[in-house]
């Protein structure tokens, strides 16, 4: 209920300042609730949200904002805590529902506009391949400013399943939270599972 409450306050907001379908809207997207909640805003209200690491630095914030022109640029703190809900709605699979940079591994980080319908194949990918339990709970220490991390929170939206979130990755936080959170689902890349 706090996370609808939430989601609601942002989206309200987020229309009043003349977000709509397809507007783009930078986000420098940390793992905290606030994040989510914009995410999901944004989401019901069929804008495109440009995630950029919280670590980058102002320049290199700059840069993919220059690339990527959005409407504006979101301070989450500015968003309000609380809503009424606004009525869903349902948007085009083509629609876009992220653009997401690149590494920028060969040279530099290029944007990714990535469609609804890409982000509900790959959740109904993962459905049929690992199958959903009542009582799945996702633990996220990837980024959510990356795709991996962003198809944790898409997948589990779609299945109504619970996210536990965690600010960063830290070996020993993961494996405190998977007990005491319960988490029975996680995704980590290479390095991480050697430091776990």
């Amino acid at each position: 209920a706090r996370l609808a409450e939430g989601a609601a306050g942002a989206h309200n907001a987020l229309r009043a300042r003349g977000v709509e379908a397809g507007s783009r809207v930078a986000v420098r997207a940390d793992n905290s609730p606030a994040t989510v909640c914009a995410l999901l805003a944004l989401m019901e209200l069929g804008a495109t949200p440009v995630l950029l690491h919280p670590r980058l630095t102002e320049a290199e914030a700059q840069a993919q904002r220059d690339d990527a022109a959005p409407l504006l640029s979101l301070a989450l703190d500015a968003l309000p805590a609380s809503a009424a809900a606004p009525a869903p709605h349902l948007w085009p699979d083509a629609l876009p529902l992220a653009m997401l940079f690149t590494s920028g591994t060969s040279g530099r980080a290029k944007g990714a506009v990535l469609s609804r319908g890409a982000f509900l194949a790959s959740a109904l990918a993962s459905a049929a391949n690992l199958g959903w339990r009542d009582d799945d709970r996702w633990l996220l220490a990837l980024p959510v400013c990356h795709v991996g991390g962003f198809s944790v929170l898409t997948r589990s939206l779609i299945a109504r399943r619970c996210v536990v979130l965690l600010p960063r990755f830290d070996a020993a936080a993961v494996l405190a939270s998977v007990v005491r959170d319960r988490a029975t689902l996680l995704s980590v890349v290479p390095t991480m599972l050697r430091a776990l």
